[in-house]
């Protein structure tokens, strides 16, 4: 596949975590509703919001363990559908309802490899879950011949493709099987 991207030339960069918290499952959404949104761009403060949302939501769902231990794929779409529901109730954007995607990875690997790189093709960011060597979510925003260009909390800017596998596999990268999320651009 030829190169392409979900940001383009000029894109916005990625918000950072701290180095001592495992919430990269809430950037990545925060992150990938940004890509979504462009070319219209979340000041500081709608995205500090739209952070703080996501943070008091898992507070009061009794997540609080996930600053320390890192967030499930349920919790994490529950977050994500919470998000979104507030970006409308909000008027700055409508990502719920058929819009948005939650999707099992499929079983094949090169199947799972084509629906992201499809998504993405078309503008869409995908967020997804690396267990393994990293155990974190991240948001896939560009696609090489030999990699996933990614948008990420955490400073990582690339996968390969080779060193990626499905759950149980062994590879370095596993995609997690419940954690992919496709934002649709507007």
């Amino acid at each position: 596949m030829s190169a392409k991207s979900v940001t383009g030339e000029g894109g916005i960069s990625p918000l950072l975590q701290g180095s001592f918290d495992n919430l990269c499952s809430l950037y990545s959404i925060v992150n990938g509703v940004r890509l979504a949104l462009l070319p219209l761009q979340l000041s500081k403060t709608q995205s500090r919001a739209l952070f703080n949302r996501g943070m008091h939501f898992l507070e009061n769902e009794e997540c609080g363990e996930v600053v320390r231990l890192g967030l499930n794929a349920k919790d994490w779409h529950r977050v994500a559908r919470h998000l979104f529901d507030y970006l409308d109730d909000k008027n700055i954007a409508d990502l719920k309802g058929g819009k948005t995607a939650f999707r099992l990875m499929p079983e094949d690997l090169g199947a799972a490899i084509e629906m992201v790189e499809r998504a993405v093709a078309r503008g869409t960011p995908v967020a997804i879950e690396l267990k393994k060597a990293w155990n974190h979510y991240t948001v896939v925003a560009g696609v090489d011949a030999d990699a996933w260009r990614l948008f990420d909390s955490h400073g990582h800017k690339r996968v390969k493709k080779s060193a990626l596998g499905l759950s149980g596999s062994g590879a370095r990268h596993e995609l997690g099987a419940r954690a992919i999320l496709f934002m649709p651009r507007f």
